[in-house]
């Protein structure tokens, strides 16, 4: 995008033009509290996978114990 700074501007006045990811004062603030409300959503819920993996990689009663046990692994993984 154009940048809006006129001491940006090339020597024959033309707009040099800027990388921006989103338009200055437009979100940035916001962009960044909604990626931490994500990741917060996404570790309890590994938080969740792991403590009901861990329970039934334990129950004797079981479907599936190994598999259960290899999810906890991969879920303790992905907390560490």
């Amino acid at each position: 995008m154009p940048s809006a700074d006129p001491a940006r501007r090339g020597p024959d006045r033309r707009w040099v033009f800027v990388t921006r990811y989103m338009r200055s004062g437009h979100g940035d603030e916001f962009g960044a509290r909604d990626a931490m409300s994500a990741a917060r959503a996404a570790m309890t819920s590994v938080k969740d996978m792991h403590r009901a993996t861990t329970f039934e990689a334990a129950n004797s009663s079981s479907i599936a114990r190994t598999e259960f046990h290899a999810m906890a692994q991969a879920a303790d993984e992905c907390i560490t």
